[in-house]
């Protein structure tokens, strides 16, 4: 066997590694029962011995930039295709005049807090990884050998796929008018039992310095 297939083979081994440790596995929608997420979960368990050999091995031939990157859309396409759809879902239909737009809102939330937790999981992972090996990452820039540079902070793992998250989830001027609408609803409802509370103290205020002791 030539060094060259032998090397492939090696990086392609090393590769499997990581994408069992780290791959965004699909949902058919927000919720997950316990067997999905035990199964996702237990898909991060590769040893770390495991991990640090296909790490090594990828930064030494030098396509260790990648994972990042790779790690990055993985995730975007399970947002848009499978997490977005479900969330905008909840905002394109019509709610009884009773409905608390509190506890649904809650209800939402929580739904997608849970769909994305054991990625927010892996994320952490992830960057703990690439911190810990120094793995260099595409937007990497030697500004020692560009003239009047200066060099700017790296951004983490985590905070690009933040920028993600709301990128995909809440896309400024596409949202649905619906959330527009119950988040006003909402916010108009937490005003007026402010107010009221305030009245109630300044009520009470009022009675106490009536009081004479």
């Amino acid at each position: 066997m030539s060094a060259s297939v032998e090397c492939i083979r090696d990086i392609g081994t090393a590769w499997k590694v990581i994408e069992t440790a780290f791959s965004v596995t699909p949902t058919t929608g927000l919720r997950k029962d316990s067997n999905t997420t035990a199964s996702a979960t237990q898909s991060t368990l590769t040893t770390s011995m495991e991990l640090q050999s296909a790490l090594e091995l990828l930064i030494n031939h030098g396509v260790g930039h990648i994972i990042e990157e790779w790690f990055l859309e993985e995730l975007r396409v399970h947002l848009q295709c499978r997490v977005a759809p479900v969330f905008t879902a909840h905002f394109n239909k019509e709610l009884p005049p009773d409905t608390s737009v509190a506890s649904y809102m809650c209800e939402v939330i929580q739904e997608l807090y849970d769909s994305l937790a054991p990625y927010v999981l892996k994320l952490k992972q992830l960057e703990d990884l690439v911190n810990l090996y120094q793995i260099p990452t595409a937007d990497n820039t030697d500004y020692s050998a560009v003239k009047n540079s200066t060099p700017t902070a790296k951004v983490s793992l985590l905070e690009r796929a933040q920028t993600l998250f709301k990128a995909v989830l809440l896309p400024r001027y596409q949202l649905p008018e619906r959330l527009y609408a119950l988040v006003k609803r909402f916010y108009s409802a937490a005003m007026q039992v402010h107010h009221a509370i305030d009245d109630a103290v300044d009520k009470e205020s009022r009675s106490l310095s009536d009081v004479t002791f």
